[in-house]
Formats: structure tokens, C-alpha cells, sequence
């Protein structure tokens, strides 16, 4: 990954069930672990164990080259490519966060992969848990949301049923049998 000068992730968070682990190739990263905060340079790794509090940040002058690993990583992969796809379609900010009702779905739908300190959870749960039931199934309106076609993500480990693309008929072609 390259952090851009500036460059931060979306803010403190811990992930229920994976392993993350940054070497700086290049320049330098902040990273707060466990409210303990250090600067890695190159050549120096930090390793985030699953449900430690954490963060990272690019304060210095120039960008970083950082080699992320996660593991197990399909469930965070299916996240990330959600969340581009989102900012593509415009879902997000100036700073590229997502919008309220998009944060809301993506928390709850990715709980398993991501838990956000703030707000506090009892805020969360109740900010984050109404827009999400919006939608009886949560990951195909992710995926739906972001583009995505034929994804088949997985839940704790076991694979669930595949999301089909999902495009809406032309109101000038009608239905999708043509009437």
C-alpha cells in the first residue's frame, strides 16, 4: 500500500478476528497500538493482534510504502472492494468517508471484520443497527451498492449462498420480459 503524505485510516478500530501486519518498505508510519503510539521506518514491522484497539496514520513529509498482510483476509478484502465501490459511486465524503446511511449498513454488515471505537457502542448499536435492517439482506445490498457481481463472501468461515448480480429493469425496456 502506499499512505500518501496526510494519508490515515478511518479512525481507531479493532478487527474481532484477524491478524494484521504492516512493514514499512519506505518512508515512515504512525501507527497507535494498544494506546501505545510509535512511528515504524523502513525495514520495521508492527503486527496487530485480533480485537487490539488501533490505528495508523502518514505524519511525515513523504509517502510510505507499507506491505500489509491480514490474515485470514477474504472477509476483509470483500470489505475493502464494498467500500471502493462505494466512494466510486460516490457514497463518500470529501475525505473519502462514507456517508451516514452507507456507514451504517457497512458497520453492521461487517461487524465480523471491523469494530470502530467511536462512537461508543451503544451508539453504534443504535445508530447503525435501524438503517441496517432497511435491508433483509445486508451483504447483497452492500454488494449491490458497490457494483458487484457474482460474489460469494464468507461468513466465520463457511461459504454462503451467491449474491447474483442485481441490476434494475430500464424504465423505458420495462420489465425484464419486456412488457
Amino acid at each position: 500500500m502506499t499512505a500518501l503524505v496526510g494519508a490515515r485510516v478511518v479512525g481507531e478500530h479493532r478487527h474481532p478476528a484477524l491478524v494484521e501486519r504492516f512493514t514499512v518498505l519506505e518512508g515512515e508510519l504512525t501507527v497507535k497500538c494498544d494506546e501505545q503510539t510509535s512511528i515504524l521506518h523502513q525495514g520495521e514491522t508492527a503486527v496487530i493482534n485480533p480485537s487490539v484497539w488501533h490505528d495508523w496514520w502518514n505524519e511525515s513529509a513523504r509517502d510510505a510504502r507499507v506491505w500489509v498482510e491480514i490474515t485470514p483476509g477474504e472477509r476483509f478484502v470483500y470489505m475493502i472492494e464494498t467500500f471502493f465501490g462505494l466512494a466510486r459511486l460516490g457514497h463518500t465524503d470529501r475525505k473519502g468517508m462514507l456517508y451516514p446511511l452507507q456507514l451504517a449498513v457497512s458497520a453492521q454488515g461487517f461487524k465480523d471484520v471491523i469494530v470502530f471505537r467511536s462512537p461508543p457502542p451503544a451508539v453504534q448499536r443504535t445508530i447503525f443497527c435501524a438503517p441496517a435492517r432497511l435491508s433483509r439482506d445486508v451483504p447483497a445490498a452492500l454488494a449491490h451498492c458497490a457494483g458487484a457481481s457474482d460474489v460469494a463472501p464468507s461468513h466465520g468461515g463457511r461459504q454462503t449462498d451467491k449474491i447474483a448480480s442485481q441490476t434494475r429493469p430500464n424504465r423505458r425496456q420495462g420489465t425484464q420480459n419486456g412488457r
